[in-house]
């Protein structure tokens, strides 16, 4: 019986072919499957850092000036927003966090208290990122968090979480923010923390710290910062597809809370010395005053005012 020409060229390609898928298998577990391997666990698999409480503050009679509050923080990681979801996630997360979509000049009165505290020159405009600024910059370190939006109030917190199936890598976490519970009186001499300075980025890095931190600014919060800041704990974790977290792998690291502080400032005596600097600002006629008060015998500082206040 004759054979069909056409019936061996298919046969030839049907053996062209399951050679190239045998060949092909072979490469992608014996040659390649460990590269592979290692890229499934980058993305499993997390290193991430353990929040710690700052140290509170208090004045030499024990009485509290600065404490942690608990909050919620929204923060977001790149690497686990797909990018054909990004408009609708952006779209999502400003309505519930009350954040512009696109880049957007600063409102007079920030304007006004940026020229005020000579953060800025006359007529220069100053702009805020929005969401997509802030995302597609994020997506130059896609594992590293994103910080969207502090303090936010526990309704938004809880809605976000029920919606993380539709917010992929949305991370809500549970962080403390400080309270300055004397306000104005205190406020020159106990300073703030706030963001790690872009500026100044590299040095906190090498130092240890997480480009999220929020750090000592101005004041004791700056001098001290070393005492309050604590050290973060580490441990490994599991993620799902959208980046939430779902076991701890291995040994975890605790974390260590700040040192908390006993100043040698007298709160009462603080506050007399602001009523005595004021009534002597208005017979002098002067804008702003300082005032000191020491005690000779050791050479502590029992109250510290600068005014006028923040």
């Amino acid at each position: 019986m004759r054979s069909n020409p056409r019936l061996w060229v298919l046969r030839v390609v049907i053996f062209i072919a399951f050679g190239f898928v045998i060949i092909q298998s072979a490469y992608l577990q014996l040659v390649a499957g460990e590269s592979y391997r290692e890229q499934a666990d980058d993305n499993r698999f997390r290193l991430v850092s353990i929040p710690t409480p700052r140290g509170v503050i208090y004045d030499r009679y024990g009485t509290l000036l600065v404490r942690n509050l608990p909050s919620f923080s929204v923060s977001l990681l790149p690497a686990y927003l797909p990018e054909d979801k990004e408009e609708q996630v952006i779209a999502r997360l400003s309505e519930l966090l009350g954040l512009p979509v696109a880049e957007q000049v600063v409102s007079r009165q920030e304007l006004k208290l940026f020229l005020d505290q000579g953060l800025l020159d006359p007529g220069e405009i100053v702009t805020r990122p929005g969401l997509r600024e802030l995302i597609r910059a994020g997506r130059e370190e896609p594992f590293v968090p994103l910080v969207l939006a502090r303090d936010v109030p526990r309704e938004v917190a809880f809605i976000i979480e029920e919606e993380h199936l539709d917010l992929p890598g949305v991370l809500v976490q549970a962080e403390a923010i400080r309270e300055y519970l004397t306000g104005p009186l205190t406020a020159h001499l106990l300073g703030y923390v706030g963001p790690v300075p872009r500026e100044r980025l590299a040095p906190y890095l090498e130092a240890g710290y997480e480009p999220w931190e929020r750090v000592g600014l101005t004041g004791v919060e700056l001098a001290l910062e070393d005492e309050l800041r604590g050290r973060l704990g580490r441990k490994y974790v599991e993620v799902d597809a959208a980046g939430r977290e779902v076991r701890t792998v291995g040994r975890t690291l605790a974390p260590q809370p700040g040192h908390n502080l006993i100043l040698t400032i007298d709160l009462e005596l603080q506050s007399a010395v602001v009523d005595f600097l004021q009534r002597g600002m208005l017979t002098a006629r002067s804008p702003s005053g300082v005032a000191i008060a020491m005690d000779p015998r050791t050479g502590e500082i029992l109250a510290m005012v600068s005014l006028p206040h923040y």
